[in-house]
């Protein structure tokens, strides 16, 4: 992943930037709406290791598309790299603030990003009604939604800049993610309402975000950051789930008890990114 988005941010000017990164956020609405229910009518229909087995298949398809289709991306290599330490891309970061602040803003907005994600099914199941046969639709109105207004988003921050655009949505999606998490029995159309505003909004976001992250190093040492990048947003993944589980619980009825303090948290990271983003300079 992070060398896909090197990939990308190499070929692409900062000023389109956005607009690529949009576009390629759309794979992730496409797994949505086809690679969930594919997948779960795979596992259903004859077992689910095939699912696995599947993924396996299509990474082979793709790889060997990717070794015809894609350039190699090596015009921006002046010479080769002698002697090089092999913590000389963290010692870089480390020692360039600009880096340091971008990484920061990175790993905030992930801890605020997947602190709700872990427990939105059980939440809705336990607290709003909602019913396990109809978790597929989460997924899929919230790809096709997404679909669409990954582009849109790309194309906007754009025009009108990437910090601004990030501070639209990253603004707009505290409203799905307070509704989330202090959600009560509501009908069918209400859940996947919210539940699509939450998918645009985060979407919409995640989309400046990368093409500003992008933008804070050179070329020549895009692709060390991108995956050192892309390890603390791992990393902040797993940490949000360990400070989220540390937080719910579930009650003997099957209601998630203290799932609105994980939103008011989630929500307090959010806007400390905001702050953060604003601090991040591009260079490129």
């Amino acid at each position: 992943g992070a060398q896909v988005l090197a990939i990308v941010a190499d070929t692409f000017a900062y000023e389109r930037r956005a607009m690529a990164m949009g576009t390629l956020m759309t794979a992730f609405s496409l797994a949505s709406v086809a690679g969930v229910p594919a997948g779960l009518w795979l596992a259903a229909t004859f077992s689910w290791h095939v699912p696995f087995l599947a993924i396996g298949l299509l990474g082979i398809a793709v790889l060997v598309l990717i070794s015809f289709a894609v350039p190699h991306m090596n015009k921006h290599i002046v010479e080769k790299p002698v002697d090089q330490k092999p913590f000389q891309v963290l010692s870089d970061i480390f020692n360039t603030p600009n880096q340091m602040r971008a990484l920061s803003f990175s790993i905030v907005l992930m801890l605020g990003h997947f602190m709700i994600i872990p427990f939105i099914t059980p939440a809705l199941v336990g607290n709003a009604g909602f019913s396990q046969d109809h978790i597929f639709l989460i997924y899929f109105v919230g790809g096709l939604l997404t679909l669409f207004s990954a582009p849109f988003a790309g194309r906007l921050a754009d025009r009108r800049g990437k910090y601004p655009v990030f501070v639209w949505f990253a603004l707009l999606s505290l409203i799905p993610v307070w509704l989330i998490t202090n959600l009560q029995p509501v009908p069918l159309w209400v859940i996947l309402t919210i539940s699509g505003l939450f998918f645009i909004f985060i979407n919409g976001r995640m989309i400046p975000t990368q093409a500003l992250v992008s933008s804070v190093v050179h070329p020549q040492k895009r692709g060390g950051f991108m995956s050192i990048n892309s390890s603390m947003q791992q990393l902040a993944t797993g940490l949000s789930a360990l400070i989220s589980g540390a937080i719910v619980s579930k009650a003997s009825d099957g209601q998630i008890l203290h799932y609105n303090w994980v939103g008011y948290l989630s929500i307090g990271l959010i806007l400390v990114s905001i702050w953060l983003a604003g601090r991040v300079k591009p260079i490129s």
